[in-house]
């Protein structure tokens, strides 16, 4: 064995340094400061987490992976509730299978942190936990709408019209 720190132990002392880090986030042109905890900061997810958010990192992380077949199965519990109710149920289900796993919903966070006494800084990627029910239930529910057939059709349809037109721009 090699005398270096565990993966735990780099987690806690990086998330001390977080903790004291002020970080910066851009709002609307407007800088606007944070201070983060270390409750609140996540350095890698698990395979298990959802990542939240629009991209190839997070539509292939292999949570979010699980959690898309997750939803396909049980999108057909959700087309027969009658009830929007019983369709919150569904959605509050899954929320509860991915959490029951040991996974969470995280939210992508740029921030920059000190590179040593010189000041200079680096850009680092930080996770923080969705926990606001109402935030996650449209998520999912999203996600019901966006697997179903009609909405594959749609995106099949965009493609096709997408490359038709770099065709068309080529010739």
């Amino acid at each position: 064995k090699t005398n270096q720190p565990s993966k735990d132990t780099m987690m806690m002392e990086v998330n001390q340094a977080d903790r004291e880090s002020v970080l910066k986030t851009e709002q609307s042109g407007a800088s606007e400061t944070k201070a983060r905890t270390t409750e609140e900061v996540i350095l890698h997810p698990n395979p298990d987490d959802v990542l939240m958010g629009r991209g190839a990192p997070s539509t292939d992380f292999t949570g979010n992976l699980r959690f898309r077949e997750l939803v396909k199965e049980r999108r057909n519990d959700y087309v027969n509730a009658k009830r929007r109710k019983d369709k919150q149920g569904v959605a509050g289900e899954i929320i509860a299978t991915v959490k029951n796993r040991g996974g969470r919903f995280l939210q992508r966070i740029e921030t920059y942190r000190k590179t040593g006494p010189t000041g200079g800084t680096k850009k680092v990627t930080i996770w923080e936990p969705v926990e606001d029910r109402k935030t996650l239930l449209v998520k999912v529910k999203q996600l019901m709408r966006d697997v179903g057939p009609a909405a594959q059709e749609k995106r099949n349809l965009r493609r096709e019209i997408r490359r038709q037109r770099e065709l068309d721009a080529v010739a």
